[in-house]
């Protein structure tokens, strides 16, 4: 028998798609990897354990969110096997500057600032665009 990470890690391996924790769950379940014994929320236990990947940093396991606000995970393996939605957002893929994964926008402003002295003063200076 395997232990729960095991399980999800083989599961996340079979499925080869971006999965819920009830689908981790339940491949889990169909092919008998793990007994959760008397739990009483065993798909919890399944979602706690997807979230420990993540929290802890451990780069096999990805996630993306979706529009509807739940997660789906994947192994980082399978990326470039994968097609992820580009409305999913992927926390690896995330650059710190670049919210929710949405393309920066370089907006090269041209403006023309006044050269003289009275720009060194302490006043704010009105600008103009070229």
């Amino acid at each position: 028998m395997m232990t729960s990470k095991e399980a999800v890690l083989k599961s996340l391996q079979e499925l080869r798609k971006t999965s819920t924790y009830l689908e981790v769950y339940e491949h889990i379940i169909k092919n008998g990897y793990y007994d959760f014994g008397d739990s009483k929320t065993p798909s919890q236990s399944v979602s706690a354990q997807l979230g420990n990947f993540i929290r802890t940093g451990d780069s096999r396991v990805q996630r993306v969110k979706r529009k509807n606000g739940s997660f789906a995970y994947y192994l980082a393996e399978l990326k470039n096997e994968l097609i992820i939605e580009e409305t999913q957002l992927s926390d690896n893929d995330l650059n710190r500057n670049d919210t929710y994964g949405f393309t920066k926008l370089n907006l090269n402003l041209d403006l023309d600032f006044p050269e003289n002295e009275e720009s060194q003063s302490t006043e704010k200076q009105p600008y103009r665009e070229r």
